[in-house]
């Protein structure tokens, strides 16, 4: 039955024999051991109740998931967005491409949870066991594969320390956020001591080449020199001596929930350094460990950057720190992370940790190899010498993997990944698809300025279709823009935005006869969006990017060309200048007056970013006046018509985000269109009326 073990698969706890299923219970013909099976789950180990909510609400939840589905049950349970991503989000396992694994592979998910990571393994996988020890979570998880049919997930409930499972079974063995905790429920001799058992029974549970997971944070990481609070309940005591922070866990009032298994109030969460986890997988038997900071954390490893990649782990926290905020860190903090970018060593302090540890060698997987079998022949080099970094966004269904070869200080290539249902027809995607027939039309065209990435390969793997393109040369323009200071210089701001608007301008008059899918009519209706509007939306008809933002161009100062990227959203039916409206809000530009207030959401900062471009009297935003004025003169659009024309960018672009599923961006670009409406005199660098009736600010 579905969730249920192959007799064959289990080992007796007393004394390791093949368990036999009989009646209502598995049992060993060797001793006599015997386990029952309680709702359709094998029951070895009962853990007292602990969690993120109490019991009774478990409980109540389990019951609701049963009667009216496990997704709206969380949903309606869990509006917190951390939560809500820990028990929805399928791109908790955004590593998993990274790995290569075949549909064949067996997993093993410890510590489950309710079962967000064992969903999105069961989607890819040949068979996934998922074990958790509260009766609760994985009565959760029984009632979410069940009602998503997913019959190759095997549930057994049992304590991390006594997985009933025989040496050599699975390619893949997840312990994500379990580690820290194996101290805290195995009280004999050390926390360290304990963790080694763990872990050495871990290793010999994989097979030849097999991979162990671990998702856990940083000792050092700054975070916990900022007060974060440790596992024991207390901020610093990650960062003192063991000793000390027992002592000091002793004398406070404070308790973890989790803390209460302990009732010797020892410290006993012990994390570690990356060095230290490198000791500690080594002498568990693992004879390679690779290490990826996880960004925003390994719950939400949205960015994954492989710490031996010192230039990737600085853009990726300049990018961090660059990125325009709603409220303005403290100074001290803001001085903290200033110095931080500046530390060469800061790969030392990044808070989180994904570690793949494998008995053998490990390499990444079956990805990699594969992507060096495409690439010319000049550019293949030894496996070790190239290292893979991943991005990927909240409850996407993409991400992009990006090849980079140490040795020549570059990025080799790029990988998208697209995930699908599990019985999906394994057709490659649009982009793929369009950005095939994208080359060979702009092969007959003549192009100057707008380069568009080279398609090389594409396969199917799993749930996934990953297809490999060519990395745009030069720098994404986004990593310009936030550098400091990038504004002071509007001479530079000017040639800068001026060679990217007009690859967009060439772009766009090479795109006119491309046969492109036409975006939803939909996205025109303005009083979908704002009830209280009644305005006409520009007539569509043309093809665009779709998405020409500063993350998906490249400059290369040595050129004129610039490398356009990310081809998912290329449609018909945009209105004109779409591509050059989405290119100047992107830049996230506030004027000097603006730049020092505390925005109360990202809402505000978007709309304080709004005036400054097309309401203000600053330099940037005439200079980005002037040249919207010489892109409408050489795409023969009246300039009178851009307060217009912006009106029907922001409708089509809250549609559009809308129909992506990307929330916030949707909330964003709807205020916008709220207040751009509701702004009396409307007047687009104070020259160009918008004339439309009047409309009420909505009220908040």
């Amino acid at each position: 039955m579905p969730g249920m073990p192959e007799p064959a698969q289990l080992k007796c706890l007393q004394c390791g024999g093949r368990l036999q299923q009989q009646a209502e219970q598995w049992r060993c013909p060797a001793c006599g051991g015997a386990w029952l099976i309680e709702g359709g789950i094998v029951r070895f180990a009962r853990t007292p109740y602990w969690g993120e909510i109490p019991q009774d609400e478990a409980r109540a939840l389990v019951a609701e998931a049963r009667q009216q589905g496990w997704r709206a049950a969380a949903n309606r349970r869990f509006t917190d967005r951390d939560m809500n991503i820990s028990v929805l989000d399928p791109q908790r396992a955004s590593w998993l491409p990274m790995l290569g694994l075949g549909t064949n592979a067996v997993a093993l998910d410890i510590g489950s949870g309710m079962g967000v990571l064992t969903h999105a393994l069961a989607r890819s996988l040949g068979t996934v066991y998922s074990v958790e020890a509260i009766a609760e979570r994985i009565e959760f998880t029984q009632a979410r594969v069940q009602q998503e049919g997913l019959e190759n997930v095997h549930l057994v409930q049992t304590a991390a320390a006594a997985l009933p499972f025989f040496e050599g079974t699975f390619d893949l063995i997840v312990i994500n956020g379990v580690l820290e905790w194996v101290g805290e429920w195995d009280l004999e001799g050390t926390p360290r001591e304990a963790q080694l058992r763990f872990l050495k029974n871990a290793a010999r549970l994989l097979k030849p080449g097999g991979v162990a997971m671990i998702g856990i944070e940083n000792r050092w990481g700054y975070g916990n020199f900022l007060g974060a609070r440790d596992h024991s309940g207390l901020p610093y005591t990650s960062l003192m001596p063991r000793r000390a922070a027992t002592q000091w866990l002793r004398r406070s009032a404070a308790q973890h929930h989790r803390t209460r298994l302990n009732a010797k109030r020892e410290y006993r969460t012990y994390t570690y350094s990356a060095r230290g986890y490198r000791r500690l997988l080594r002498d568990a038997g693992f004879s390679s460990a690779t290490l990826w900071w996880a960004d925003p954390g390994y719950n939400q490893p949205y960015h994954l950057i492989p710490l031996s990649a010192a230039q990737m782990v600085r853009e990726h926290l300049r990018d961090m720190f660059d990125l325009p905020q709603s409220k303005q860190p403290r100074r001290a903090k803001k001085i903290i992370k200033e110095l931080l970018v500046r530390t060469p060593g800061f790969a030392f302090l990044v808070p989180d940790f994904i570690m793949f540890a494998g008995r053998e060698q490990f390499h990444g997987g079956g990805l990699g190899p594969w992507w060096l079998e495409q690439l010319p022949p000049s550019a293949q080099t030894e496996r070790e010498a190239f290292q893979l970094a991943s991005r990927t966004y909240p409850f996407s269904s993409k991400q992009v993997l990006r090849m980079w070869q140490p040795e020549r200080a570059r990025y080799r290539a790029l990988a998208k990944v697209e995930l699908r249902e599990r019985d999906a027809a394994p057709d490659p995607p649009q982009e793929f698809e369009s950005l095939q027939r994208l080359q060979t039309h702009l092969q007959s065209q003549t192009v100057r300025y707008a380069q568009v990435p080279r398609p090389i390969a594409a396969r199917a793997q799993g749930n996934a279709f990953v297809f490999l393109e060519s990395f745009a040369p030069g720098t994404q323009f986004s990593r310009t823009v936030r550098s400091p200071g990038y504004f002071h210089d509007p001479g530079r701001v000017r040639r800068e935005f001026e060679t990217a608007m007009r690859a967009g301008i060439e772009l766009t008059r090479n795109l006119s006869s491309f046969q492109a899918a036409p975006i939803d009519p939909g996205w025109q209706d303005l009083g979908a969006l704002v009830p209280a509007a009644s305005a006409p939306i520009p007539a569509p008809g043309w093809v665009q990017h779709g998405d020409f933002t500063i993350e998906n161009l490249f400059l290369d100062p040595g050129s004129e060309a610039v490398g356009i990227i990310d081809w998912a959203t290329v449609g018909a039916g945009y209105p004109p200048l779409y591509d050059l409206f989405t290119l100047a809000l992107s830049a996230g530009y506030v004027e000097p007056a603006l730049r020092q207030a505390r925005f109360a959401s990202e809402e505000e900062l978007a709309w304080a970013s709004f005036q400054s471009l097309f309401a203000g009297s600053n330099s940037i935003s005439t200079q980005l006046c002037e040249l919207l004025v010489g892109a409408c003169g050489q795409l023969n659009v009246e300039a009178s018509r851009i307060p217009e024309l912006l009106l029907g960018f922001l409708v089509v672009r809250t549609h559009s985000f809308r129909a992506r599923d990307s929330q916030l961006a949707a909330r964003i670009h709807l205020h916008l269109l709220e207040q751009f409406l509701a702004t009396r005199e409307r007047l687009v660098f104070g020259r160009f009326p918008l004339r439309l009736p009047a409309v009420e600010r909505p009220v908040d």
